[in-house]
């Protein structure tokens, strides 16, 4: 599993089947792996959550958070408890594309 820049080791809790590989490959897809999970599936206080993700803030990481509609509320709170925190932090925002680029 690729490593993300200026991380030592991979992202926890991903396996990903080698058939799954093959078909997203296949229909032009290229599997890319979170790297900051803060639990948010289990619906925590947005207050943890903001706490989590400043935490694990890192270079080059990758927040995955929910938006189904019973949790769009708070991943919509954290983002705008952690943006600001983290822009202070002189952290950018890129899109996934340019995370890509980086590291072929």
């Amino acid at each position: 599993m690729p490593v993300a820049p200026g991380r030592s080791r991979p992202p926890p809790l991903q396996w990903f089947h080698p058939a799954m590989r093959r078909t997203l490959s296949a229909e032009g897809y290229q599997l890319v792996p979170g790297s900051i999970f803060p639990w948010d599936i289990f619906r925590p206080p947005v207050a943890f959550l903001g706490r989590f993700v400043l935490a694990n803030a890192h270079p080059g990481g990758i927040l995955v958070l929910q938006d189904r509609p019973d949790t769009i509320d708070a991943t919509l709170a954290t983002l705008c408890a952690v943006v600001p925190e983290l822009r202070r932090r002189s952290c950018s925002f890129v899109r996934l594309e340019s995370l890509l680029e980086q590291g072929r």
